[in-house]
């Protein structure tokens, strides 16, 4: 069983033009390379961000079996794929694109330390700016699979309500389809949006107060916490844990046990601007996870995923007004 415990961070950059793969991390060529990789996933379809940074990497090399700096910065590696977890139980956390290089030179110019910035697939990739005009009675149902495909996005599951809101005037879009999930979740705060390639390149956009993406029910036995029990926020609940499953935001956490949730009220200013901070715990133990903040390395004792979410409650009560 120890085996299951053995970290395991790996990166794999994929290049456009010959589909040339370089990987980091893991186990094999280059897991000698020490990296530190931050980013968030966020319950909105176009957010989603990471940054990889390696230290000590060559700047350049004479083997095809080490990487160099110089490979990944002129290399036209345009994909990235980040896999994180444990020897027996990893998985793929991001799958997107690659924004920028950038590579500091240290040591005498022999080794660099790099960051690789990264983006949600769709953000940088499949959404095209396009221009077209909808009829008035259109539903929102129609626009957006029509904006999505357009867009070049391969699945999209829209919630059914959208078939009953219809346009009530010849309405023009110029842009990407980011802003219409904008200009829609504006327009009816119950809406939820999140298109996540790791979950199979899908946009869903669904009514929170109604349904949810999946429901994790989690105990103390199945809970793998890091850094304390989950704390009380004016939103909901925050916590870190292992980064043993794959959560994704929209993902409804019940967390029944109210014993395993800390209230932090430590002056009398703490408890004057928020004088009642049990409201903001659910009644029921529901929550939405709203963002996921990563914080991981392959040496020093960095290894954790943060969940943000919701209380399930107060969004169905303070989110639950819509505009015709």
């Amino acid at each position: 069983m120890a085996t299951a415990w053995m970290r395991l961070l790996k990166v794999t950059l994929t290049s456009v033009v010959n589909h040339k793969q370089i990987t980091i991390g893991g186990s094999g060529y280059n897991d000698n390379l020490s990296i530190k990789i931050t980013g968030s996933k966020y319950l909105f379809a176009a957010k989603d961000e990471f940054d990889i940074t390696i230290y000590n990497i060559p700047n350049t090399t004479d083997s095809d079996e080490i990487v160099s700096a110089d490979q990944i910065k002129y290399g036209g590696y345009r994909y990235v794929k980040i896999e994180a977890g444990y020897a027996d139980m990893s998985m793929t956390i991001f799958d997107g694109y690659v924004v920028y290089v950038s590579n500091i030179k240290i040591e005498n110019a022999k080794t660099s330390q790099m960051t690789i910035v990264c983006s949600g697939s769709y953000t940088y990739n499949n959404l095209k700016k396009q221009y077209f005009t909808l009829k008035k009675g259109t539903s929102m149902y129609a626009a957006l699979n029509f904006a999505a495909r357009q867009s070049g996005l391969q699945e999209v599951q829209l919630d059914s309500s959208l078939k009953h809101r219809y346009l009530q005037k010849d309405t023009s879009y110029d842009g990407t389809i980011i802003s219409m999930i904008t200009e829609l979740c504006n327009s009816d705060q119950r809406l939820l949006s999140h298109c996540d390639y790791t979950s199979g390149s899908k946009m869903k956009i669904w009514d929170g107060t109604l349904t949810s993406s999946r429901v994790m029910h989690l105990t103390s036995e199945n809970l793998i916490l890091s850094n304390g029990y989950p704390s009380l926020t004016k939103d909901g609940i925050d916590f870190e844990v292992l980064p043993f499953f794959n959560f994704i935001p929209g993902d409804e956490v019940i967390l029944d046990d109210a014993s395993l949730i800390n209230v932090s009220v430590n002056s009398l200013s703490a408890y004057e601007s928020n004088p009642e901070p049990d409201h903001y715990a659910d009644a029921e133990g529901k929550y939405i996870a709203k963002e996921l903040a990563y914080n991981l390395t392959n040496r020093d004792s960095s290894f954790s995923c943060t969940l943000k979410c919701y209380a399930k409650s107060l969004y169905d009560n303070i989110k639950g007004t819509t505009s015709s």
